[in-house]
C-alpha cells in the first residue's frame, strides 16, 4: 500500500479483477471487451483497502474486489529464505525464484556473485547485462516473462491499472537491486509501469538501485549501479 501511494496507484495490490480477466499465463488468455475492462477497473482502487494492523485484518468494501499479491510474493518468499539461512548459520547462498535472485553473502573467495539479466529480445540466449552483487536481491520484470499473442500483437502480464491493458511505454525490462527482495519486487513492477523518467526518480526516492533496458536498446542505470554493471550483449549500449 505504501508503494501504491508513492506511485499514485501505478502499482496497485487490488488489481486482482484485471489479472483474473486477462488470465495471462492461464488457459483462457484473450483480449477482453472494453466493457469488461471498464467493469474490472471500477473494482481496482488501493485507497479503498481498509487495513487494521492491530487486528491483522484487511477489508475490501466493494463486492468483486480482490487482492493480487503477485507483485510481491516471490520477494517475500526470498526474504524469508534469507532469514531461515541466517538463523541456520549459513554463510553464503544463491536463491533463485525465477526472476527473483537473492545473493546471500559473498562467494567463498569474498568476491561478489555475478547475476545475468536476460536479453528481452532473446530471453533464452545469452544475457544482456551482468550485475555484481552480495547481500542483495536482484529482481527483473520484463514483457517477455508471460504473454500471449492475438492478431499478431503481443499482450504481456504487466497491466496498467489506469488503462486495464498491458503497459506499452519506453521500457523493455527493469532490474532492481536492494536488500529487501519484496521491495525490489514491488519496485520492478512500479518502474516498468511508470516508464524510464518517472521510474528512475522513484528508485532515487526509495534509495534503491536499478537499471532499465529501454525500447531504444539503451541501458539506463541509477548512479549507484555504475560499478556493479557490465553490458554483456553488443546489442545494447549504456546511455550517456
Amino acid at each position: 500500500l505504501r508503494i501504491a501511494e508513492r506511485t499514485s496507484g501505478a502499482f496497485d495490490p487490488t488489481i486482482g479483477p484485471l489479472v483474473d480477466l486477462w488470465d495471462i499465463g492461464g488457459d483462457n488468455s484473450q483480449v477482453p471487451s472494453q466493457e469488461a475492462i471498464e467493469r474490472a477497473i471500477s473494482l481496482v482502487d488501493w485507497r479503498l483497502v481498509e487495513l487494521d494492523v492491530e487486528a491483522c485484518t484487511v477489508f475490501l468494501p466493494k463486492e468483486g474486489m480482490s487482492l493480487d499479491l503477485g507483485g510481491i510474493a516471490k520477494g517475500f518468499a526470498a526474504d524469508q529464505l534469507v532469514a531461515i539461512a541466517q538463523e541456520a548459520g549459513v554463510q553464503r547462498a544463491l536463491f533463485d525464484l525465477g526472476g527473483n535472485i537473492y545473493a546471500f553473502g559473498a562467494k567463498e573467495d569474498g568476491s561478489p556473485w555475478r547475476v545475468g539479466v536476460k536479453n528481452p529480445q532473446s530471453p533464452a540466449g545469452n544475457p544482456a547485462l551482468a550485475v555484481a552483487v552480495k547481500d542483495s536481491s536482484v529482481v527483473t520484470s520484463g514483457m517477455y516473462e508471460r504473454f500471449f499473442e492475438q492478431d499478431d500483437i503481443r499482450y504481456h502480464h504487466i497491466l496498467n491499472p489506469a488503462t486495464g491493458f498491458p503497459v506499452w511505454n519506453d521500457v523493455q525490462s527493469v532490474t532492481i537491486v536492494c536488500k529487501s527482495s519484496m521491495l525490489a519486487d514491488a519496485l520492478s513492477t512500479s518502474v516498468f509501469i511508470l516508464g524510464q523518467e518517472k521510474g528512475l526518480k522513484l528508485l532515487e526516492a526509495e534509495n534503491a538501485e536499478g537499471v532499465i533496458i529501454a525500447t531504444d536498446n539503451k541501458v539506463y542505470p541509477t548512479s549507484g549501479m555504475t560499478n556493479q554493471l557490465t553490458v554483456v550483449s553488443p546489442f545494447y549500449q549504456l546511455a550517456e
